[in-house]
């Protein structure tokens, strides 16, 4: 993008931000199982389609290769839920897997912070969602089930989280000629993105989720205020981002960097 189009953040850009959010949000490994037959939602499709095809195939061969211990390490799974993961590979391969919205298929903690089954269609588009498998969905995407991280390391694709760095910058990309796009990613997840070049895009605002020290949050209750603090957004846009307060968790805004500190 020529410098004379790029949208540059500034001191006080949280409180001059427009109301059109899109938000970045990390999947769950928790997914509702089966689905339905799918009507094609995908609003993706035509630039990751390609990738995806190729993972997917990968996926399918790899699995049909492995044993328990080299199962366990590409999926992080054993016994009934490494079966799943297969037998979900499989069913994308044969491209007869059945079928979820995004926001229905993502069950974990954030998700069920999020509760996106009481927003709107309009606040659910405006999810968007980083995978192992479709590279980006927006929330209203139907997506199959599967056992995938962004970190994992596929045979003849590496690892995953690069393989889709270009595609998924440049849809994100994309988004940012006519929203302002919050990452609420952890790092597996940003790592399938190139930040420094979407800062440069247009504005682009990270959020980060720390503990009282100033280290990263992590577990229960950091995923839970991460998806109670995505439901502000939508709700309230950034204007509500500099009053957060949660559960003793606060924020603090610099610039277009959001910190979300634990009590």
């Amino acid at each position: 993008m020529g410098e004379s189009h790029r949208r540059v953040a500034t001191p006080d850009t949280v409180e001059r931000m427009p109301a059109d959010l899109q938000l970045l949000i990390p999947p769950s490994e928790g997914k509702a199982p089966d689905g339905e037959v799918g009507h094609g939602t995908d609003a993706f499709a035509g630039v990751l389609g390609d990738h995806r095809a190729a993972v997917i195939r990968r996926l399918a061969a790899v699995a049909a290769t492995l044993d328990a211990q080299s199962g366990k390490k590409l999926f992080g799974a054993t016994g009934f839920l490494l079966q799943r993961a297969m037998d979900c590979a499989e069913e994308l391969a044969a491209g007869d897997a059945l079928v979820l919205p995004a926001w229905q298929r993502y069950t974990g903690v954030v998700w069920t912070a999020l509760d996106p089954a009481s927003l709107d269609d309009e606040q659910r588009s405006a999810l968007l969602i980083p995978s192992a498998i479709y590279g980006l969905n927006r929330g209203t995407d139907e997506i199959a089930d599967y056992r995938l991280t962004l970190g994992a390391r596929l045979d003849g694709v590496g690892n995953l989280a690069a393989s889709w760095r270009r595609l998924v910058t440049e849809v994100v990309e994309e988004e940012l000629q006519h929203a302002t796009v919050v990452d609420l990613l952890p790092s597996e997840h940003r790592g399938a993105l190139d930040v420094r070049r979407l800062e440069q895009a247009g504005e682009y605002i990270t959020v980060d989720f720390v503990r009282a020290d100033g280290h990263g949050a992590a577990g229960h209750a950091a995923k839970a205020i991460k998806g109670t603090f995505a439901r502000m957004l939508l709700e309230k846009g950034l204007s509500g981002a500099r009053r957060f307060r949660s559960d003793g968790w606060r924020s603090m805004v610099r610039g277009n960097t959001i910190t979300v500190i634990a009590p």
